[in-house]
């Protein structure tokens, strides 16, 4: 179930995400770095990875997720890439 930026906001409370009183920073973080994933805001994503491991280094949950954000990061960027520019469009040609 993927929460609105609205419901993240209320959710979200002085920096720590409450979940009923008792939090672990780095499962919150990982939980959050998720929606956003969702949400397709991958460098948020992936910034809420990095601050869970920074919390637990050795979060594996959190290194199997920031290796599929960044493989998406990856794949985005190479679409953009081979993606042909878009050409101007021009005015239609006057008839004498």
């Amino acid at each position: 179930m993927a929460l609105s930026k609205t419901q993240l906001d209320r959710y979200f409370a002085d920096g720590f995400l409450i979940v009923d009183g008792l939090f672990d920073p780095a499962e919150l973080h990982l939980k959050l770095a998720t929606v956003l994933e969702r949400m397709a805001e991958l460098p948020a994503a992936k910034r809420q990875v990095l601050l869970a491991l920074e919390e637990t280094p050795r979060f594996r949950a959190a290194h199997q997720r920031l290796l599929e954000i960044v493989r998406k990061l990856e794949q985005n960027a190479k679409q953009e890439t081979l993606a042909p520019a878009p050409t101007p469009a021009s005015p239609p040609a006057e008839k004498p």
